[in-house]
């Protein structure tokens, strides 16, 4: 399950507490909405007291059409002008916004607001991003987040890969022998390494090729699906790289080289350095060496590097993706591979 799946399950789970008389309002919106403007609190408060979510199912509860909502629309003093007309029956809101590491200037004092919690009432704030969101809430002016207030998604947990591939063939009531079926389960959910993108593809892969093969699985068709699901991860990679990113690619691979070959995961003033020296290596003619800082922060939101769980440095969060990087796509643009089957990469 990515970030945005998760939220959105939290969004429907989390504020289901039978019993409570005042059970906490999960309120989903995009972050484009946590903006500046004016205050037409009372409409927008009558209409998410009765149960709506996104600002089309505000629109029509109050009778106004999207666009002039939006123009109009502060939710931050929407809510709170709620609380302080409703206070003794309001419920606490969770307010669930994906895509931060968009968030700009235009959204500074909404969530500075949010924050800083100055207007005293029950709204906890919970954001989904990419691994650069933080950075983008520090632009905002939020930079005094705690350690435990930032969770990074973890990979499934290989049981719970397991699951999902056995729940798949179960329930489309898959033929084979057992030893297969077996086999198909645990070789789908191994290669997807428990990341949600990577599950998600082999068990489309796996629904195509038993579709081909009249619901029954095979030896050979497990080959064909491990590699149409291959395929599918070097192109979903190959998409993750920003295009800027890719003009300097021999950089990129002598950098994911670096990181895969150091002791300990490189921090961010090491990874600076170290990305000026190969940019200026693989400088172009006529074209200006890109900012180091600007290159590393195109990787980070792009997720081919994020910051460990102790926050001392860095590493490709995915292994079969720096084994595409320093494998496949290294022989792609002409370099010898830096690595071939190295186990320590590998995926």
């Amino acid at each position: 399950m990515g970030k945005t799946a998760l939220l959105r399950r939290f969004a429907a789970t989390a504020c289901d507490r039978p019993g409570d008389p005042r059970p906490p309002l999960a309120v989903e919106v995009d972050i484009a909405d946590l903006r500046d403007g004016d205050d037409i609190g009372d409409a927008i408060g009558k209409a998410v007291e009765q149960g709506a979510r996104g600002w089309a199912d505000i629109a029509k509860a109050v009778g106004l059409d999207v666009g002039r909502l939006l123009r109009a629309g502060d939710i931050v003093a929407a809510l709170a002008k709620r609380f302080v007309r409703h206070r003794a029956s309001a419920r606490p809101i969770c307010l669930l916004a994906d895509e931060v590491q968009t968030a700009g200037s235009n959204n500074a004092e909404a969530l500075g607001r949010l924050h800083r919690g100055t207007m005293g009432l029950p709204i906890l704030p919970v954001y989904a991003g990419l691994n650069d969101s933080a950075d983008a809430l520090r632009r905002c002016g939020i930079s005094r987040l705690s350690r435990h207030a930032q969770i990074n998604l973890q990979p499934l947990p290989p049981e719970n890969a397991r699951e999902a591939v056995c729940r798949m063939l179960d329930f489309y009531a898959v033929a084979g022998d057992r030893a297969v079926l077996d086999n198909w389960t645990e070789t789908v959910a191994r290669d997807s390494l428990g990341f949600p993108q990577h599950l998600n593809a082999g068990l489309a892969e796996a629904a195509g090729v038993l579709a081909e093969n009249d619901g029954t699985a095979t030896v050979e068709g497990l080959r064909t699906v491990r590699a149409r699901a291959g395929a599918a991860r070097a192109a979903y990679y190959q998409g993750r790289l920003n295009p800027e990113v890719r003009l300097y690619e021999r950089a990129l691979v002598a950098l994911i080289a670096f990181v895969a070959g150091s002791d300990r995961p490189p921090s961010a003033g090491v990874l600076h350095d170290h990305a000026h020296e190969l940019l200026q290596q693989d400088k172009r003619r006529g074209r200006k060496t890109p900012d180091a800082g600007a290159f590393l922060g195109a990787l980070i939101h792009d997720g081919v590097l994020q910051e460990n769980e102790t926050m001392t440095g860095y590493a490709v969060p995915i292994p079969s993706m720096q084994t595409w990087i320093l494998r496949d796509y290294a022989k792609r643009i002409g370099l010898d591979p830096p690595l071939r089957d190295d186990p320590a990469v590998s995926g």
